[in-house]
């Protein structure tokens, strides 16, 4: 999932919707000491479980991802290397994942990634009749 991230070049790296901190504490093992991980988290228990983290190279922020440029520009950060999203894109209304992408798209440097991951249980009740 992460193998498309150059955690050697990249300054900054954000993750969308970090949920418990399963992959950001394995982002944090791989990040270079200069750079930095940005989360954006608006559920209370999972932002609280994030902060108890306490590492010097982490930043949570408790903001929805549509709020994206004006949350980083409030840290001073305009551009970033890598996005990882684990938002439940699917439930949440279509314009605001389309606000969240289009920021998305306009904060990433040339050559940065978004990566999109999900858990969904859509069909979950379809695929128990079987």
């Amino acid at each position: 999932m992460l193998q498309n991230i150059h955690f050697a070049s990249a300054d900054i790296i954000v993750e969308l919707g970090p949920g418990n901190g399963a992959i950001t504490k394995f982002i944090l093992r791989k990040l270079h000491p200069t750079a930095t991980l940005i989360c954006f988290e608006i559920n209370d228990n999972f932002y609280k479980t994030l902060i108890k983290i306490e590492h010097s190279q982490l930043i949570v922020i408790k903001a929805s991802a549509e709020n994206l440029n004006e949350e980083l520009r409030k840290i001073g950060v305009s551009e970033v290397n890598h996005i990882i999203s684990s938002l439940p894109l699917t439930i949440i209304p279509e314009k605001i994942t389309d606000m969240i992408l289009i920021q998305s798209y306009q904060l990433l440097k040339q050559n940065g990634t978004y990566t999109q991951y999900q858990y969904s249980l859509f069909y979950h009740k379809k695929l128990k009749v079987f």
